[in-house]
């Protein structure tokens, strides 16, 4: 059955379709655009084809008819649809519907806001391409082209105007001809810098009630779409205004009885995880796709997809291994409530083998006080890294120093040898650092962040004490542009698939700060942790009788001496050696990038 058949009996009857002299002719042009002109559904799949090249799913189509109701509207309305990422919400409602509105005369001055003005111009350039190179569009349509076509804003030869704006630009009081705003699409208009701070949320807020909202006249149409970011995004605050006309949260699971039609054998989907998340096998995605495929009907039972064809049930539950408090935000549309835990860690314990003379790593099951079944590996075997975050005081109230001591297993996880998190002043931390590097002298790069180390090692406790870090191999590593929460946050997948694990003994205070995130005072634990991950992932360097992408960092007018009056320079190999001559009064230190 062709698409306009399928539309066209599910909008008329036969009596209708007799009565419009549709039943004895071939589809041609004007059937096309009467059946479009009130099918909206219709419209977005026969004119934009490129676009719905899947059959839409249930939700899809509720949101096209909610598109129709509020046409058919006299007055002012407001619609909220918040739906997964990926669920084609942008091409619905900031592509469709401008270009069905515009096409058949219902607007005449459309605005389209996003997060950023860059945003909003990839958006409206899209209905411009349609309108320039869509052939059924031209076909039916004609050529639509404005005196004014620029690429965020433009007119149509119909007298209707498109603008595109980023969020906080002012709206308000704005006119085309005679027309104030009548259809105005909010689609995204936050982001993830922006969600993390209660004054750019206020703000985001603010401009949205007192300016967006009151740009548009008695007949203006406000569609409000996107993704929840956080759980105090402005978008999840203010859908529980009284003034939307509908409200539509379409999560990539829907909810049976109000809980999330996930599979109901959990268990054969945690063997499953198991099998993909063995970091010690290459094979492991082979395996696991294998693993469900033989047990695929028992798996899949109870599961449901909102849009199976784009998004099979399966692959969601990959995605959700990338973390599930992203899964839930992005596609579930349930934001972690701060008051719920962040992060959730596995453990490992240090079991010394006395036949081998040597010390194992071995996971851990906390809940049954037992090895968890996973491979064991020898510290020997594992290359071991550092990481320090220092603080420059002492005082009650002062933040935390961290030093974080990882192992990289062969099997690429990770393990959490030491984590040492104390206030203490910067000699202190100098020589906790040696006292660790003492214990583990195989340790390969030690990270700490530059702008910090400069400041470190220039204090006079510094000075006293940098000799005797002689070969610890600091790698200088550039001052983070991104947020620190961001930054924290990303190692959340890490440690929920048992890719890093902490210490079953001990490391307290480390796994404090990770249990109460967000809503800890402090953090520096978990940004120590995030950069020693980083660097766990260099790949491990090779052996050479020289240094390898090292530079000599110097504090000018400071000579750095030995007990014995010598200068100490790099030996090329991550530490000092002496010179004869003191032609450079200045203190050398190390760094490796």
């Amino acid at each position: 059955m062709s698409l306009f058949v399928e539309r066209a009996t599910a909008r008329f009857t036969i009596e209708q379709m007799e009565s419009m002299g549709w039943l004895d002719r071939p589809i041609d042009r004007s059937m096309r655009i009467q059946l479009a002109s009130v099918d909206f559904e219709y419209f977005c799949r026969y004119y934009l084809y490129d676009h719905f090249n899947l059959p839409p799913a249930a939700f899809q189509k509720t949101l096209m008819k909610d598109a129709e109701e509020m046409a058919l509207r006299d007055e002012e309305t407001y619609l909220m649809a918040i739906v997964f990422r990926g669920g084609a919400k942008t091409t619905i409602y900031a592509l469709g519907l401008p270009l069905w509105c515009l096409l058949f005369g219902r607007r005449h001055f459309i605005i389209i806001l996003s997060d950023t003005e860059a945003m909003a111009k990839d958006k409206c350039l899209d209905i411009k391409n349609q309108l320039e190179d869509n052939p059924r569009i031209i076909e039916d349509f004609g050529n639509l082209q404005g005196k004014r076509w620029a690429d965020l804003e433009f007119e149509t030869a119909n007298q209707c105007k498109i603008v595109g704006a980023g969020s906080g630009v002012n709206i308000r009081g704005r006119r085309y001809r005679q027309h104030r705003p009548d259809l105005v699409i909010l689609d995204d208009i936050e982001n993830r810098d922006e969600v993390r701070s209660p004054t750019q949320r206020a703000a985001l807020e603010n401009w949205l009630l007192k300016d967006v909202f009151k740009a548009g006249g008695v007949d203006t149409k406000f569609v409000m779409i996107g993704t929840y970011l956080s759980y105090d995004c402005v978008l999840r605050q203010v859908n529980d205004l009284p003034i939307f006309w509908r409200r539509r949260n379409f999560p990539v699971i829907p909810k049976i009885d109000g809980h999330f039609a996930f599979a109901k054998n959990q268990d054969l989907w945690e063997q499953w995880k198991e099998i993909r998340t063995d970091l010690s096998n290459p094979n492991r995605e082979e395996e696991s796709m294998a693993f469900f495929l033989k047990h695929k009907a028992a798996m899949l039972e109870g599961a449901v997809s909102a849009w199976p064809e784009r998004f099979p049930y399966h692959d969601l539950e990959v995605k959700r291994l990338a973390g599930t408090a992203a899964f839930n935000t992005e596609m579930l549309n349930e934001p972690n409530d701060p008051s719920t835990q962040f992060f959730h860690f596995s453990t490992f314990r240090k079991i010394w083998d006395n036949e081998e003379n040597c010390l194992y790593l071995v996971p851990w099951d906390t809940d049954k006080a037992r090895p968890s079944g996973r491979p064991r590996v020898r510290l020997r075997d594992c290359i071991v890294y550092a990481a320090t975050d220092p603080s420059m005081g002492e005082s009650a109230t002062a933040a935390f120093s961290a030093i974080i001591i990882i192992a990289r297993a062969p099997t690429g996880q990770k393990f959490v040898l030491e984590a040492d998190i104390e206030r203490r002043s910067p000699d202190q931390i100098i020589h906790d650092q040696i006292k660790w590097f003492k214990e583990y002298p195989q340790i390969m790069r030690w990270s700490i962040e530059r702008n910090q180390m400069q400041a470190f090692f220039a204090s006079a406790s510094g000075h006293a004490s940098l000799g005797e870090t002689s070969g610890i191999p600091l790698v200088d590593t550039p001052a983070a542009a991104t947020n620190k929460d961001l930054r924290i946050q990303s190692i959340q997948p890490d440690l929920e698939n048992g890719y890093v694990l902490l210490n079953e003994d001990g490391q307290f205070r480390l796994k404090e700060q990770l249990t109460h995130y967000p809503h800890t005072t402090y953090v520096d634990g978990p940004d120590a942790l995030q950069m020693a991950i980083v660097i766990s992932n260099d790949p491990a360097p090779e052996e050479s009788s020289g240094g390898v992408g090292m530079s000599v960092h110097k504090f000018s007018g400071q000579d750095e001496q030995d007990a014995s009056g010598e200068i100490l320079t790099t030996n090329g190999l991550g530490g000092f050696k002496r010179v004869e001559e003191k032609d450079e009064p200045a203190m050398t230190f190390p760094i490796f990038f």
